[in-house]
């Protein structure tokens, strides 16, 4: 302990004694540790956590498969949800689920937020308890019994002030008096988003419809019970169902995956990426750090040569050296604390809030520098230190005594070994920058083909907001649609607004809904097999207020009202993918968003009146699926979405387009009030998060690439210096001497070029999830990375090499 103690206080003073190598060093490693940690604390948050539910390996999603849908997961009927149940064995519990939009009352203003329909035995399924009050007992899942509510940590703390006495009170949801039960841990968020929870209670028409797939289906494992198994167990569940309704289920799969899939999936490509970005820069922060070591372990010769030939061992050297390089390391490791702490609040300002109910990583409010993280950030300091001064200290031990002290005055020198290592730096560095530099230009190019495509419409200067139109006050749709109408009268009175209009659907939003249809003429395909196409019911000048494009035929009308002809309006896929060579215009479709009455059972055929531009709905990377709209006063829908055309700033509109809204109810929840550019950019958060931190690492990987470069040249030419002289004075000319340090650098950089190529050409293909427009091996992308390499490496061999040139021979050999 004495001894370590002896080298840790020399190792301060040698860090004291080089300030500038000391600090190179620090902030190299501060950077690449920083990195590091502000990812893996979000990697920590969202990947590696435990979910907040009892042995969470051992829940799974059970969904449907249709086979005549690109679409891999389908909500699951009552059907099949009974028999996997029943028949599966595999099974210790197993619970049904239904989203639902809640509009809230009581002593607080209006409100609509996100709401699940748990089976009794949900909350035992996932194995959590409240933290305050219950959940909900068996019996409570049957109508006349189902007025009790479970609250979501944040809307307790929103609504009710984190009250504890929130238990037993009352809370009007949807019109209807509900008893506050419990109150879920802050940890809780099942689905990610949820703030309330209520009794799932069946409606008799979806349990006997065996096509009606309505529930998202969570099971508990029996121990012992793989995924796999579980999925070959309901498989043929599913298989023997094919056979008991043939008109719904024949054809059908089903789809066991882990419960953490919901809330790893779609961030966890875009984690994976920018931790593989960050080892590498963490690679190249080690072999610039072990460059500078071994510079200094190279002018250490006589020092080292004289410990040793005072009795000092190989072992203590070795020790000593790797102790520098460790305390060097550790402050690194500090500087890179601060830095992650700083990058934490960077992530999450750069991470999508949810304001869009675009796909969103769930938990990532949870990142913050616990104990897991700040382990990990000693231990990769460790690392560090023992990656970057290994090597170093190997060298020190190793030295010849009698030859280091026959060099005398003559300064120190690199062995043969230490060169070799020193290039074989170099060339990590130079491969690890091709590789990072390659991802980042990808990621900017798809992201640049993304911001260039066409959405289809026209989002400046649009206010958009949503509301759900309960049905104890608007059941009959008769009084939804007057509703709309006179919202939409008292919207376009407001001074500002240059338009109005309704849609079921915002673009963009991630909401997004479909049904099946039949077109007249056409012989019916079997029941599970029909055509499917998303909906939009909407006022009759939507199309203007969006700016989407009429291709052919007219839009909706003041003439398309409720007792009107049914009329329809298709999008430009649905026309080219279901009536090709054909003209849509005057096509009969039927497309019902409700089934038809026992008294009305033939189809309500609806003519196609015109066809309209593609809007993407479901996000800028997502292709136009088919789609229909509909004239809202014949499908006046609850769930409804305003889209308004401004002169002013939107967001300077909010306040009065609200109020005008409240003329017509003053009760009537309105959310989600925002500027539809600002639903764009969101729409896109996760990948512009993904492109600005991988452009950065590759920025911060090409400048350490270079540094590492210019050091190696820089070194080499001072310890050739008694070399060069010796040339010049032989006559080599100056433009000799240029190219032969160029020559240098350029030889290394090619070797790292074709490693980091190849590198490049495996690793960017797992890129391919984040994609858009460009292939993972776009040759054009990968020529011009090369390029900058090769021009970034002559750059900083440039003035080593100039530097070179001026060397005066006489002063050269003067110590010969």
């Amino acid at each position: 302990m004495s001894d370590f103690l002896t080298d840790l206080r020399f190792a301060a003073r040698m860090a004291r004694r080089s300030p500038v190598l000391t600090a190179a060093v620090v902030l190299s490693l501060g950077l690449a540790i920083g990195g590091n940690t502000a990812v893996f604390s979000a990697v920590q948050a969202v990947l590696l956590r435990p979910l907040p539910f009892r042995d969470p390996d051992r829940l799974v999603w059970v969904w449907e498969k249709n086979p005549h849908d690109d679409r891999p997961r389908n909500q699951v009927s009552w059907a099949s949800f009974a028999a996997v149940r029943e028949e599966s064995g595999v099974f210790e519990d197993i619970g049904a689920s239904s989203d639902l939009i809640c509009n809230l009352a009581g002593e607080q203003p209006p409100e609509t937020v996100i709401g699940y329909r748990f089976s009794a035995n949900f909350f035992r399924v996932l194995g959590t308890e409240p933290l305050l009050g219950r959940t909900f007992l068996p019996g409570e899942d049957v109508a006349g019994h189902d007025g009790v509510v479970v609250l979501s940590h944040a809307l307790w703390q929103r609504r009710f002030a984190g009250d504890p006495s929130v238990v037993g009170r009352t809370l009007r949801v949807n019109g209807e008096a509900h008893t506050v039960i419990g109150v879920m841990p802050a940890a809780f968020q099942h689905p990610p988003f949820v703030q309330i929870w209520k009794p799932l209670v069946l409606d008799p028409r979806q349990t006997e419809d065996p096509s009606a797939r309505f529930l998202r289906v969570v099971g508990r494992l029996r121990p012992g019970v793989s995924v796999e198994e579980a999925g070959a167990a309901v498989q043929a569940v599913q298989a023997r169902l094919g056979g008991r309704y043939p008109d719904s289920h024949r054809g059908w799969g089903s789809l066991v995956a882990p419960i953490r899939s919901r809330y790893t999936d779609d961030i966890r490509p875009a984690l994976v990426t920018l931790m593989g970005a960050m080892f590498f820069v963490f690679l190249i922060a080690c072999a610039n750090v072990g460059h500078l070591l071994l510079a200094r372990t190279a002018a250490r010769h006589r020092e080292v040569a004289i410990r040793a030939a005072m009795g000092a061992g190989r072992g203590r050297l070795f020790r000593q050296f790797l102790t520098e390089s460790a305390l060097l390391a550790l402050l690194g490791g500090g500087v890179g604390l601060l830095l992650a702490w700083w990058g934490v609040d960077l992530l999450l300002g750069l991470f999508p809030t949810g304001i869009a109910n675009v796909a969103i990583p769930p938990r990532m409010d949870q990142i913050r520098l616990d104990g897991v993280v700040l382990t990990f950030t000693l231990a990769v300091s460790l690392v560090a230190g023992l990656a970057a001064g290994f090597v170093p200290a190997r060298e020190a031990s190793r030295l010849d005594l009698n030859e280091t002290l026959k060099e005398a005055g003559r300064g120190g020198s690199a062995t043969p070994r230490s060169r070799r290592f020193q290039s074989a730096l170099v060339v990590t560095e130079v491969a690890s920058a091709l590789v990072l530099v390659a991802g980042a230009l990808l990621m900017v190019r798809s992201f640049l083909h993304l911001q260039e495509g066409n959405l289809g419409f026209d989002p400046d200067h649009v206010l958009t907001l949503r509301m759900s139109l309960p049905d104890y006050r608007y059941s009959v749709p008769a009084r939804r649609a007057a509703f709309i109408e006179e919202v939409l009268a008292a919207v376009r009175g407001v001074p500002g607004v240059e338009g109005a209009a309704e849609t079921t659907f915002l673009p963009l939003s991630g909401w997004s809904s479909g049904r099946t249809f039949a077109v007249a003429g056409r012989v019916a395909p079997p029941r599970g097999q029909e055509p499917d196409a998303q909906f939009q019911c909407v006022s009759e000048d939507y199309f203007h207020v969006m700016r989407i494009a009429l291709r052919k035929g007219r839009g909706f009308t003041a003439a398309d009202g409720s007792g009107a002809p049914l009329v329809a309006v298709v999008n430009e896929t649905m026309a080219r993918r279901f009536f090709p060579g054909e003209d849509p215009l005057g096509q009969r479709v039927d497309f019902r968003l409700r089934p038809a009455s026992a008294t009305d059972t033939g189809p309500a055929w609806r003519e196609i009146v015109g066809v309209v531009g593609d809007v993407r709905h479901q996000g800028l990377a997502q292709e136009p699926r088919p789609e229909i709209y509909l004239p809202y006063p014949q499908e006046p829908v609850s769930l409804v979405a305003l889209a308004v055309r401004t002169g002013p700033p939107p967001e300077a509109m909010a306040a009065v387009v609200k109020a005008a809204v409240w003329t017509i109810d003053p009760e009537q929840p309105v959310v989600g009030v925002m500027g539809l550019d600002r639903l764009a950019s969101e729409s896109v958060a996760l990948r512009r998060l993904s492109t600005v931190v991988l452009a950065t690492f590759a920025g911060i990987a090409l400048a350490l690439a270079a540094v590492g470069l210019y050091g190696v040249i820089s070194f080499s030419v001072a310890r050739r210096t008694r070399e060069i002289g010796v040339r010049m004075a032989l006559g080599a000319r100056r433009q000799q001497i240029l190219a032969m340090v160029l020559r240098q650098g350029l030889a290394v950089t090619l070797a790292g070029v074709a490693v980091g190529v190849a590198a490049a050409l495996a690793l960017t293909r797992v890129m391919g999830s984040l994609l858009y427009g460009v292939s993972p091996t776009d040759a054009t992308s990968l020529g011009a990375v090369v390029a900058l390499l090769v021009t970034v490496a002559l750059a900083a061999s440039y003035a080593p090499a100039r530097r070179a040139t001026r060397v005066d021979p006489a002063v050269a050999l003067r110590g010969e």
